[in-house]
């Protein structure tokens, strides 16, 4: 599998909702975010069921800025190309 993720994400009262498509040969979306003053991405979790609904508050006060970028996983526990970043301010 050599497909990237498509994701979008919009803010809903607090909340980022990330929503993606998984096709039949993955059997899970690796979500990664970046936050806040990180300089790297982290590891979120593994969905299967879309959309996910990234509900943790704001590290501090104030408005956040969050990347998130995924990854297929494949049954073998393979990651393919990641997607493109996605960013979003959570207020």
């Amino acid at each position: 599998m050599n497909e990237a993720p498509k994701l979008t994400a919009q803010v809903d009262r607090g909340n980022v909702i990330i929503v993606f498509r998984l096709p039949g040969e993955a059997e899970a979306l690796r979500l990664y975010c970046r936050r806040g003053a990180d300089a790297d991405f982290a590891r979120l979790t593994d969905d299967a069921v879309s959309p996910f609904i990234d509900s943790r508050p704001n590290l501090a006060p104030g408005p956040e800025p969050r990347d998130y970028r995924a990854c297929y996983v494949t049954a073998d526990g393979e990651e393919t190309l990641c997607s493109m970043p996605v960013s979003v301010v959570v207020d």
